[in-house]
């Protein structure tokens, strides 16, 4: 992906740092050109989480403590690496001072939330986003009371039996969840990940349906096509009803790859011939088993053909590959072997 070189951000210094008020609408930005102010850093309360390449800072202070979620979305990365996120409660550039609430060193190229419990109110807390390994990445940052797009982490042991049926490009997943556990979900979210791909993209929401009397459904199920060749992996995210925060409750890997058309093996033998005569018998064999195939007798007008042409397409589809061919010339007695292959590729190989 190539990113288009951007002047650098307001925030890249810590005095120029974006406030962001709580729910908010999401605020874009990048790690483009962006620098390291190193006094407002302190490197050995994180040199064992993280490697400073081209922050920018961020901060937010709470009218009420509470839990809260700092939601990353919208990357698209230079060099596909992501972005890396330190929070930190602590005065500006106060160094000796700084708590870690949440260090996130390994690149993030979903769309996450990191979910901050316990915050304090009218207590100043700073965001710290680095390009991981220096990439530049655009992303949208917010700071809010309802959780966007996936976990940071999540248990990935099934927790609801979910199954992919693929015909060809067509993948139908359906699942059914247990009438005990329906009230806990406010719906599903579907996840897709193509295995060549760095990001997982919503590919299907789904709220939880009543029937006719009323009663939640618990069958579910919808059908996807996919559009290339490759392995793909489908995640179901069931959604909690009070805390909307994505449960995973099953995972499925599929493939779909073309099948390579079968190359079309030769169908006809061709000898020159530079004998005037114009009768002949011709033998081919099944070299591998030394089993006559055809005998027969030909004739050929020597004034205008100097060659013979035998026809092999018979045994090529039934998938012999090595024939021996006996030319006797009727007219002087003279015989002559030829030896033929088929390659993997069908093509005629005279041995």
């Amino acid at each position: 992906m190539s990113l288009p070189l951007s002047a650098q951000v307001q925030n890249n210094n810590f005095k120029d740092r974006i406030h962001l008020t709580v729910d908010s609408p999401i605020l874009h930005s990048s790690t483009a050109k962006t620098t390291v102010e190193w006094e407002c850093v302190n490197k050995a309360l994180t040199n064992t989480c993280l490697v400073y390449h081209n922050d920018q800072w961020f901060y937010f202070v709470l009218d009420e403590a509470g839990d809260y979620y700092l939601n990353i979305q919208g990357q698209k990365c230079r060099d596909r690496r992501g972005v890396q996120v330190l929070i930190i409660e602590g005065n500006p550039c106060e160094t000796a001072n700084y708590r870690i609430l949440e260090c996130v060193s390994r690149g993030l190229q979903n769309d996450v939330f990191i979910p901050l419990q316990s915050l304090k109110a009218k207590t100043p807390y700073l965001i710290n986003i680095d390009g991981f390994l220096g990439d530049y990445c655009d992303f949208e940052i917010q700071i809010a009371t309802k959780p966007l797009g996936l976990p940071l982490n999540y248990d990935r042991k099934d927790t609801l039996e979910v199954k992919a049926v693929q015909k060809g490009k067509l993948v139908e997943i359906r699942w059914v969840v247990p009438r005990e556990r329906i009230d806990m979900y406010n719906g599903f979210k579907v996840y897709k990940k193509k295995s060549s791909e760095a990001r997982t993209t919503l590919n299907r929401e789904m709220i939880i349906e009543k029937n006719t009397y009323g009663q939640p459904v618990l069958q579910y199920s919808f059908l996807d096509t996919l559009t290339a060749q490759g392995e793909y992996t489908y995640t179901v995210f069931g959604i909690h009803k009070e805390t909307l925060i994505p449960l995973m409750v099953s995972e499925n890997k599929v493939s779909y790859f073309e099948k390579k058309a079968e190359p079309k093996p030769a169908s006809e033998i061709i000898i020159p011939l530079n004998s005037s005569s114009e009768n002949y018998e011709v033998m081919v064999y099944d070299q591998t088993n030394l089993v006559v195939l055809t005998k027969y007798k030909t004739s050929i007008d020597a004034s205008t053909s100097k060659q013979l042409k035998i026809s092999i397409e018979e045994y090529t589809a039934k998938g012999l590959k090595s024939f021996m061919v006996l030319i006797s010339d009727l007219m002087s007695g003279e015989a002559k072997e030829y030896f033929y292959s088929i390659d993997k590729s069908g093509k005629l190989i005279k041995e």
